[in-house]
């Protein structure tokens, strides 16, 4: 009973962040960035496994729940793995704090629900940097081997991972100028790993021989700004104001105590973030600007800030309980006191009240939250259907609307708020099929059942309730970003007019139609009672 109590806050930790990670995300729409790895020209995306995608298309097929599962099986991984690798150098109470707060890390979460690798690179460059500390440690043979195959994945993910995951080189590099003791042994052990390490690396960026030209195509576009590193602790810790100022605070109790509990692996996680964040600060890669964009280029960081923090509010814990005489006192205080300032980062953090049903763009909206675009971009939709208001009054998730025409691109699709609004279930009304989703030939074949074809009648009145044809989508809102992320011409233009007469003809009058919508019925009524 008393082992079950020591795992039990893992175990809850470990479900509730599943849960929150999968929350629908059978529902979620491929948005943004998503896409890249999709498009047809392979080079354009060299640091997604692409491979992957490909290998799934000729044997279980592509489809929007086997993308979204893959990323999701990383994120729900380092929720288990970390808190575990941790366990044993931190203690069970710090390691117990330390699985609650990836699990409700927003960032995390997002990655995970998300078709990016960034929760996959953090776990592949943390793995790689503890392998080696402790191969170079007990001299194990299959720790090396392990760090040359986490290492490879974490450059596999991003190649921007390579500051982290090469740091532990460093001081052993710096330590054979300076020591005089066993130099030669060390420089052999260097030397044995160190010259797998370019075909490590070589194997995972492979992509970028075919486009050298992407490596270097954004170096130095972003402007530096140091102010910024405060946002992005803040996106770290998924706190902000006053909640961030404390949690800085317990980061550096943390920070002090590992110095004195295992400064050896502190020492070692610090040079890792601190080359990290430099090597990015210092290439400015695209849109690294944005506290957002450049957490994402940092994101290993975040998994030592985390660590750090909840030995920070561990040692709280204990020290609050030190001081209480009662012994069943100072136990609930040890529980109560992570308990607290857990729950409080989460209240006061951007998942708080974010999650409702039904809602297809919950990555989208998360996005807008974690980058603080929610209230512009909401600002930015001219204004809302009395269709989707008057839905709205129905019961949520009762009835399915298919919307056409589209935009992938968050900053220019107004679907999130109006689902906010009408509550119900929603597809997208494709022109093509396959890769014209992107507006590209359709080379390669994405099976999903978030769209449906425009073209056949039967399965419109089979899948929903309600085809909604926007008359001028682009005039719905302003645009976030004066330049879309993804100038390409939409496959709809002038063909919106076509569409309605072909609605018409096939579904009668409009059961709605103001200057910007015409709703059609696909199902009948149901009988008055």
């Amino acid at each position: 009973m008393k082992r079950f109590a020591t795992w039990m806050p893992i175990v809850a930790a470990v479900i509730l962040g599943a849960l929150l990670r999968g929350w629908q995300l059978d529902q979620q729409f491929l948005v943004d960035d998503e896409w890249h790895s999709l498009y047809r020209d392979f080079r354009l995306s060299y640091w997604i496994p692409t491979e992957i995608y490909l290998v799934a298309e000729a044997t279980i097929g592509l489809s929007d729940r086997m993308i979204h599962g893959f990323f999701f099986g990383f994120g729900a991984l380092l929720t288990v793995v970390l808190p575990l690798a941790a366990r044993r150098v931190v203690g069970g109470r710090a390691a117990a704090v330390y699985a609650w707060l990836l699990a409700l890390s927003p960032l995390l979460v997002y990655y995970s629900r998300f078709a990016r690798p960034y929760a996959a690179a953090l776990l592949f460059s943390v793995a790689a940097v503890a392998c080696f500390l402790e191969w170079w440690r007990t001299r194990r043979g299959v720790l090396a081997a392990a760090y040359l195959v986490t290492a490879t994945g974490a450059l596999a993910m991003h190649p921007l991972m390579a500051p982290f995951v090469f740091s532990p080189f460093v001081p052993r590099l710096a330590a054979l100028v300076t020591s005089r003791e066993r130099w030669r042994e060390d420089l052999r052990r260097l030397v044995s790993i160190g010259i797998w390490v370019p075909l490590c690396a070589a194997a995972a960026v492979a992509p970028l021989f075919y486009a050298p030209e992407l490596a270097a195509s954004t170096a130095g576009e972003s402007a530096r700004d140091p102010a910024m590193l405060i946002e992005l602790f803040e996106i770290f810790t998924g706190t902000s104001g006053l909640a961030s100022l404390l949690m800085a605070v317990l980061v550096g109790a943390g920070l002090r105590s590992m110095l004195g509990s295992a400064p050896a692996l502190c020492r070692n996680l610090l040079l890792a973030s601190v080359l990290q964040i430099g090597t990015i600060f210092a290439l400015s890669p695209g849109g690294a600007s944005s506290a957002f964009i450049f957490a994402r280029y940092t994101i290993p960081v975040q998994a030592f800030v985390l660590l750090l923090s909840a030995i920070g509010i561990t040692r709280l814990a204990e020290w609050l309980a030190a001081r209480l005489a009662d012994a069943r006192a100072a136990a609930w205080i040890g529980v109560l006191v992570p308990g607290i300032v857990v729950a409080g980062v989460f209240v006061t953090g951007p998942l708080w009240g974010f999650f409702r049903y039904p809602d297809s763009w919950m990555n989208a909206e998360l996005h807008l939250r974690l980058t603080r675009m929610e209230s512009q971009y909401r600002q930015s939709v001219h204004d809302v259907s009395a269709f989707y208001r008057q839905l709205g009054n129905t019961e949520p998730g009762s009835l399915t609307l298919i919307e056409a025409p589209w935009y992938l691109e968050t900053h220019r699709n107004p679907y999130p708020l109006y689902q906010s609004v009408h509550r119900q279930h929603v597809l997208i009304g494709n022109p093509g099929a396959g890769f014209d989703l992107l507006w590209q030939p359709a080379e390669r074949h994405l099976k999903s059942r978030r769209f449906v074809s425009l073209a056949d009648p039967v399965e419109l009145r089979t899948r929903a309730d309600f085809l909604v044809i926007h008359k001028d989508l682009a005039a719905e809102m302003t645009p976030l970003i004066p330049s879309p992320a993804f100038e390409l011409q939409p496959p709809w233009d002038g063909e919106i007019d076509r569409w309605i007469r072909t609605a018409r003809d096939a579904f009668g009058e409009p059961f709605f139609e103001d200057g910007g919508l015409a709703v059609f019925r696909l199902s009948e009524p149901p009988p008055a009672p």
